[in-house]
C-alpha cells in the first residue's frame, strides 16, 4: 500500500485539498500501478510562517 503525505500551508479549500489528494492518487496508480483504492494520502497543514520558502533559482549560502 503506498502512503503519501503531503505538507502544505494551511488556507487550501476543502476543493483544492481534494484535487490534491485526488491527483497524488492518480499519478501512483499510473507510475506505479497501484489500485487506487490501496494508495493512502495524508495531508498535513502549517501555519506560514513556519515554512520556508526555497528560491531554487538562487545558489545555497555557504
Amino acid at each position: 500500500m503506498p502512503l503519501i503525505q503531503c505538507h502544505i500551508a494551511k488556507g487550501l479549500s476543502p476543493e483544492k485539498k481534494r484535487k490534491l489528494v485526488d491527483d497524488l492518487v492518480e499519478a501512483t496508480h499510473r507510475t506505479l500501478g497501484a489500485d487506487r483504492k490501496v494508495v493512502a494520502v495524508i495531508v498535513h497543514e502549517h501555519e506560514k510562517a513556519n515554512i520556508r520558502e526555497l528560491d531554487l533559482h538562487e545558489p545555497p549560502t555557504a
